[in-house]
């Protein structure tokens, strides 16, 4: 388990992963109620594969599809 801290030292985010054979994979992400309208969410998974750039991101059944969302918005922010 992974919390994250907001600038203010206050606990926003909690990431449940398990290393599995070069795989990152998400267990578990929950946001504070009041930012989870916010890119928080991405911002956490981007830390998270910084910090593990030598695995990839995946998702349980149901996390793919925040992982799919979290990909599909990193193409968005970068320029072709």
């Amino acid at each position: 388990l992974l919390l994250w801290r907001d600038s203010d030292g206050h606990f926003t985010a909690i990431v449940g992963v398990e290393h599995v054979y070069g795989v990152l994979l998400l267990r578990h992400i929950s946001i504070t109620p009041a930012l989870r309208d916010s890119d928080l969410m991405f911002n956490v998974l981007d830390a998270l594969q910084t910090y593990n750039s030598d695995k990839i991101l995946m998702g349980t059944i149901a996390g793919q599809k925040i992982i799919n969302a979290w990909r599909r918005h990193n193409e968005q922010r970068t320029p072709n």
